[in-house]
Formats: structure tokens, C-alpha cells, sequence
């Protein structure tokens, strides 16, 4: 049934010969007081997106951390988000498919803190310790912007903390303030505002972005 769903997608992909270079696995993988939805994540929505991952031929998946700090701590969190990632090593193995960590943000009420992933050692952390259980290169990082932005952190000190470990990009835009998701150059009156897209692009040359 999968196959038959995303055949059509296949299809255009061959047709006009597009190879998208991710897809995104549904989010929340836990959510606390509600054990069902994690069960229903991990027993059917990550595996299915592994299937469809490698049916497609997209070499990588993101995946979102735990977010827990705010109910368990920054401690406890870290401890979720190693053994949950650990149960994804041999779905990546077998279907081929990378799975990379996002920088995230929390809100607590009006307020937008840092969530896991938000600091670059926090994601470096994660993807080394992943690929040394997995023994291979099997998880990386994507770098979403407008999370950057919504966090106050330079784009471009993140991409060259990452170096290497940085595999896909969500590239899009935000006052600041709410996730819009809008497009780049869409915000930023000044030079000190919206993202410097400029430092943003050389960073990735400077570690040799593909």
C-alpha cells in the first residue's frame, strides 16, 4: 500500500530526474502523559518512513529529538533522545537511510528558549556518539534557520562548529519572533536583521558543503 501511495512521487522523481536530497519523519516521537503516541511512532510512523525513505531514495531523513528539558531536565533529555536514537541504528542500517538531528527551540508561554540540538555542541555531541554506536556514518545534522533565528544564534557560527556533520539544510526565514517559514531575504531591514545569507554561504564553502 505504501508503494502504491508513493509510486506517483517515484515517478515525477524519474520523469523529470529529480533526487531530493531529504525527507522530514512526522514529529512529536514522544510527547509526555500520552505513551500512545510515542508507541504509534515507533512501532509504525519511523519504520514506515524508513521504508518510504529508501523507496524513494532519499539519503536522508530527519528525525526530531526528544524534546524533554523542560518536564525532566537537560540531563534526563540527553538520556532519552541516546536510547531513542539508538532503536533507529538498524532501521538506518537496513534501508540505507541517514537520520539527522534538528536544532529546535521550546516555548514556554510567549517566551522561545533554546530546545535540543539549539546549541551546535549539543548536536555534535549526538552525532558522534550515534555514528560511534553505529559504527558507521549513519547520522548527521540538519540546520534549520529560521529555528536559528527564533534562538538568536549566527547561521554561520553553527554551520562552522558542525563542519562536516552538517548534511541538509531548511533554509527559510522569520521575524524573530513566530516560525513563519518564509522565504529568504524576506525579513531584515538592516544588516543586523534576518539572516546574513551572505556569511551563511561562505560558511558552507568553508567546510565544503555539497
Amino acid at each position: 500500500e505504501l508503494i502504491e501511495f508513493f509510486r506517483p512521487y517515484k515517478e515525477a522523481f524519474d520523469k523529470y530526474d529529480l533526487h531530493p536530497s531529504q525527507m522530514h519523519a512526522p514529529y512529536p516521537v514522544w510527547v509526555i502523559g500520552k505513551p500512545q503516541v510515542g508507541e504509534y511512532m515507533e512501532e509504525k510512523a519511523i519504520p514506515k518512513s524508513f521504508f518510504v525513505a529508501n523507496y524513494l531514495e532519499i539519503p536522508w531523513m530527519v528525525v526530531h529529538p526528544i524534546k524533554a528539558q523542560l518536564h525532566r531536565g537537560l540531563e534526563i533529555e540527553r538520556q532519552m533522545n541516546i536510547e531513542y536514537f539508538q532503536t533507529l541504528i538498524p532501521y538506518a542500517k537496513k534501508y540505507k537511510v541517514g537520520v539527522c538531528v534538528e536544532n529546535l527551540y521550546e516555548s514556554i508561554g510567549p517566551n522561545i528558549i533554546e530546545g535540543v540540538c539549539a546549541n551546535p555542541d549539543d548536536a555534535i555531541y549526538y552525532v558522534d556518539s550515534m555514528n560511534e554506536l553505529a559504527g558507521e556514518e549513519l547520522f548527521g545534522v540538519c540546520l534549520d534557520t529560521g529555528h536559528m533565528e527564533l534562538t538568536h544564534r549566527k547561521c554561520e557560527d553553527y554551520i562552522r562548529a558542525v563542519g562536516k556533520r552538517l548534511k541538509i539544510l531548511h533554509m527559510h526565514e522569520n521575524d524573530s519572533v513566530g516560525d513563519l517559514h518564509q522565504m529568504p531575504f524576506t525579513f531584515g531591514r538592516r544588516a543586523d536583521e534576518g539572516v546574513n545569507w551572505n556569511e551563511f554561504a561562505r560558511a558552507l564553502h568553508e567546510i565544503g558543503f555539497d
